[in-house]
């Protein structure tokens, strides 16, 4: 599949100032532009006389479709890094933005919500060039997700199919809500069947309640074959029209 954005990425860079971690940034936004890869990083970004807020919710919402979190003890208390964050969560959930952490400094604890994603890990300085290619490499899977996302969403009919598919295939938990919304919207039914396998082959009871709502208001049996396959992926179907408790 072509991308609908562009060829390459745009990462918005989440990062606290203090304590060298705006230096840090600047850092990782250059090793990224010598790669090729445009970031989105307050500093650099944001014109004289623009109004902060208004600019990174701009930065996070419009313009990035990958967002990397560069997390430090002064990040963690950092209220305005916490709204970004928010931000872009709002964006995983609805657009399939991903969210790349960045671990700078050893955490007491890292975020609940973050807990299942993979940290790319920067605390070593001497092997920095090990750490970018890893970062390269995951924002290079996430922009193919984002890029995967915008085609369940509002691709042509045979775009939607194929990429509800694909986001099966990768097993990604953090899709789940753009799945779920998608099954309740989608009117294709080559296009729904194949959102509920999805749905149904990622881990976790997650989706099985709106797999249950969809098949108790379909008609179209090949959907309903569809939506029963995903619920015994899930240990719920037992095929006589009902779900299992």
């Amino acid at each position: 599949m072509t991308s609908p954005i562009g060829e390459t990425p745009r990462c918005f860079i989440n990062h606290a100032w203090r304590e060298g971690g705006h230096a840090f940034a600047l850092q990782i936004r250059e090793q990224l532009r010598q790669r090729g890869i445009e970031s989105w990083i307050d500093e650099k970004s944001i014109l004289g006389g623009e109004h902060l807020k208004s600019s990174i919710r701009q930065g996070v919402i419009r313009q990035c479709n990958v967002f990397l979190a560069i997390m430090t003890v002064a990040w963690m208390h950092s209220i305005p890094c916490q709204y970004e964050l928010a931000l872009a969560q709002e964006r995983r959930d609805r657009d399939g933005v991903q969210i790349i952490p960045i671990l700078w400094e050893t955490l007491p604890e890292k975020p609940e919500d973050l807990d299942s994603t993979l940290y790319i890990d920067f605390r070593d300085a001497n092997r920095m060039p090990e750490s970018v290619d890893r970062l390269v490499e995951a924002i290079t899977s996430g922009f193919l997700i984002y890029s995967i996302v915008n085609r369940v969403r509002a691709g042509a009919r045979h775009e939607r199919w194929q990429a509800a598919q694909h986001l099966g295939t990768l097993e990604n938990p953090f899709v789940m809500p753009i799945l779920i919304r998608r099954l309740r919207e989608e009117t294709d039914p080559v296009s729904k069947y194949w959102v509920a396998i999805s749905i149904g082959k990622i881990d976790g009871m997650k989706g099985v309640k709106a797999l249950e709502e969809a098949l108790a208001g379909e008609t179209n049996e090949y959907v309903r074959g569809g939506i029963h396959e995903a619920l015994r992926m899930k240990g719920r179907s037992n095929r006589n029209g009902t779900c299992s408790g």
